[in-house]
């Protein structure tokens, strides 16, 4: 059997996806500037500080999206329909975060 090489402008082009990290503070809404279309892939604790890590496409114009994190035990009838991304543990477990993702792209209020 002979195999060929594709000619090269017939390769589909894939876009440049990174795994990027971003920070996420503890309150209970985080607002977070990222990429369009960034997929969460998971959260996390690295350096005592909570984190989401997300597939994005590093040219993608930035979008503002919101999170919510709950302790375990909080009331949390807000997230309910929001996708969750994951849940941190921090002071070796003594504290359990849930992250989850708003459903729409953040709009501010007009001023």
């Amino acid at each position: 059997m002979l195999i060929t090489e594709p000619a090269k402008d017939k390769i589909p082009q894939i876009p440049k996806r990174r795994v990027w990290k971003f920070y996420l503070g503890m309150g209970p809404e985080q607002t977070i500037t990222l990429p369009k279309g960034a997929q969460v892939l998971s959260v996390g604790v690295q350096n005592e500080n909570m984190h989401l890590w997300a597939l994005v496409d590093p040219d993608a114009p930035r979008v503002d999206k919101n999170f919510y994190v709950v302790a375990t035990g909080e009331p949390c009838d807000y997230v309910r329909g929001m996708r969750f991304c994951g849940a941190a543990m921090m002071r070796d477990g003594a504290l359990v975060f849930h992250v989850f993702e708003g459903s729409d792209e953040f709009v501010p209020a007009a001023k």
